[in-house]
């Protein structure tokens, strides 16, 4: 029975290696994540800005010297980016594009918010598909195979998984200190990508160094990765109930 049982526990990863495996899946959710935000950006971009001037700079044995700022008014019609040389200089014109007025205001907020929406999902689904089959394997081990049920395992992998996001912490702490200040925040954002619209709101650009962070902010840094925990608890808990199941079960029923 010994010898059945431990064939049936290789497919199950032990707890360390799920929490692992997970931090995989969540880094690959991140690099989807900053995917993602490029395309939004250019998409966005496209549509909602518009050329409204030009930068004239002259070039000066190699190097620009800007001449002067043109603004484009409602009426005026421009044209593309062009140069214009003469015998001992050359002149290049540089397009000035921001992003429209009033409009633009309104769909950053949205596209921030679908931005968030989708990187949650993208996060939050392909680390707990994962844990959600390992609860399903560890019920059918528990069942018919004499295994000791482990309610809380979901919890402990997501605590292993969640574990090496204290370290961008740990720096943002340490520059609020006065340690790494400089650097600190910019660490936080690359290495926490699926929350980069969060933090944008929480802790702006403009709040820089890291040693201007209040304490609140830190707080709701600290938590937002910890909300992966809670998402591998509760899949964890799905899978060993095969809530998805008897749905499915009863459907076809």
């Amino acid at each position: 029975m010994s010898a059945q049982v431990s064939s049936y526990e290789k497919p199950g990863a032990s707890t360390l290696k799920m929490g692992v495996k997970i931090f995989g899946y969540a880094i690959l959710a991140g690099i989807m994540s900053v995917m993602l935000s490029f395309s939004i950006a250019m998409i966005s971009n496209g549509l909602f800005t518009d050329t409204i001037g030009f930068h004239e700079y002259e070039n000066v044995n190699g190097e620009k010297v800007l001449l002067e700022t043109v603004y484009y008014d409602e009426d005026t019609t421009y044209e593309s980016e062009k140069e214009t040389a003469t015998d001992d200089r050359e002149i290049v014109r540089e397009m000035i594009v921001v992003p429209r007025n009033s409009l633009c205001a309104a769909m950053i907020v949205v596209v921030d918010v679908v931005e968030q929406l989708l990187m949650l999902s993208i996060l939050y689904v392909l680390c707990g598909y994962y844990v959600y089959r390992e609860g399903d394997r560890d019920r059918n081990l528990v069942k018919h195979h004499g295994r000791e049920a482990t309610p809380l395992r979901g919890l402990w992998i997501g605590l292993l998984a969640w574990a090496p996001s204290l370290v961008p912490f740990i720096l943002l702490v340490l520059g609020k200190c006065g340690v790494y200040s400089e650097s600190a925040q910019g660490i936080y954002r690359l290495l926490n990508p699926c929350f980069a619209p969060l933090t944008a709101v929480i802790m702006p650009l403009e709040q820089y160094p890291a040693v201007t962070v209040e304490v609140w902010q830190l707080i709701v840094l600290f938590l937002l990765p910890l909300t992966t925990v809670g998402v591998c608890a509760l899949c964890y808990q799905l899978g060993y109930k095969r809530v998805f199941k008897k749905k499915k079960k009863k459907k076809t029923a």
